[in-house]
């Protein structure tokens, strides 16, 4: 069981209201718009291509992490040339000990692996707490993708300098031997983990899940009223801490600005992924607390509670629980015909 500190629901503590941005030249406001949908659909793409293996990146993580394990320490070293500390996939291989930016010793190099990038955890050497790093892979969109991402997190963590909100805090960012780093506070693990380790999947107590859910709804009224999509709600993308009684939302390389919004059948993670989304309609922060319901589920049941294979098993799966979708719903999508008759 767990005790609630952090999850402060009132509405006034530390947060800052975003100031509405000059309205300044349409053209250049609609070239800047049009870049971001590019990295977005970047983004897109690239998720697609996981989507067959709702769990598979992890593995294909940790399998392209322990690749070169047994590499010479010499990476460390100025004289090493790129291809020594990077795999072929352009991912950065850090080694224990390792010290980036002159500041962060490395003490765990295999903290996890995603499309964009992997994940080491560090010793900040000037105030002695523990990091994590968030290392973007050496591609010229991903780091498009990457600074997408640090944007949105400056836009919430101005919104919330009290830290009360529940989203994870980027400390600061900087680049080491080509690649993109984002530092992050530390938290223990993520929810699916705790899952793993705590109930051996068989679900969390209620009073546990009602504490976290109290939490999480704080942090995504707080993403939803700076005007983010988060994108990718589910345990994975929800850390907890080592005390095990704060939780915080995390991941938002799949966010985008409301303005942003596409319709695409493959935002989110498919087994969090809304029916609008399925559909290829149009959605907006309902997608999101869609997402969030089904992982509260999970941590409840110990349950996915749509393991649909596809969309059009997703779509099938919902239908059993709620019938039939309304017609009109169908029709609004512009992929209802792969769908239904």
């Amino acid at each position: 069981d767990t005790n609630l500190t952090g999850g402060d629901a009132s509405e006034s503590d530390g947060e800052v209201a975003e100031k509405k941005e000059p309205e300044g030249d349409e053209p250049q406001n609609q070239e800047n718009l049009d870049a971001k949908k590019a990295v977005n659909r970047f983004i897109l793409e690239c998720k697609a291509e996981r989507d067959g293996d709702m769990f598979g990146e992890d593995d294909a993580g940790q399998d392209a992490l322990n690749r070169g394990v047994n590499q010479s320490a010499a990476i460390s070293q100025t004289g090493a040339s790129a291809d020594d500390w990077n795999d072929r996939e352009g991912y950065y291989r850090a080694q224990i000990g390792e010290v980036m930016d002159k500041r962060y010793r490395v003490v765990e190099d295999k903290c996890g692996q995603g499309v964009f990038s992997n994940v080491v955890k560090a010793k900040d050497e000037q105030d002695k707490n523990l990091v994590a790093i968030k290392i973007m892979r050496c591609n010229d969109m991903m780091r498009k993708a990457a600074e997408k991402e640090v944007e949105i997190l400056e836009k919430l963590n101005r919104a919330d300098r009290a830290n009360k909100k529940n989203v994870i805090r980027l400390l600061r960012t900087f680049t080491y031997r080509g690649h993109l780093c984002l530092v992050f506070e530390c938290m223990w693990d993520n929810l699916r983990m705790a899952l793993k380790k705590y109930t051996k999947d068989k679900g969390m107590s209620l009073r546990t899940v009602r504490a976290y859910t109290q939490q999480l709804l704080v942090a995504l009224r707080h993403i939803h009223r700076c005007g983010i999509l988060h994108a990718d709600i589910k345990p994975d993308n929800i850390l907890i801490s080592a005390g095990n009684n704060i939780v915080k939302i995390c991941d938002l390389g799949s966010a985008m600005e409301l303005t942003e919004v596409e319709p695409t059948p493959y935002l989110v993670s498919r087994y969090y992924r809304a029916p609008e989304i399925c559909f290829g309609a149009k959605y907006g922060p309902p997608a999101d607390t869609f997402a969030l319901g089904a992982s509260f589920f999970e941590l409840f049941t110990g349950k996915i509670l749509f393991p649909g294979k596809s969309n059009n098993d997703m779509l099938r799966l919902f239908m059993e629980v709620k019938g039939k979708f309304p017609h009109k719903l169908i029709k609004s999508g512009m992929t209802w015909k792969q769908h239904f008759d």
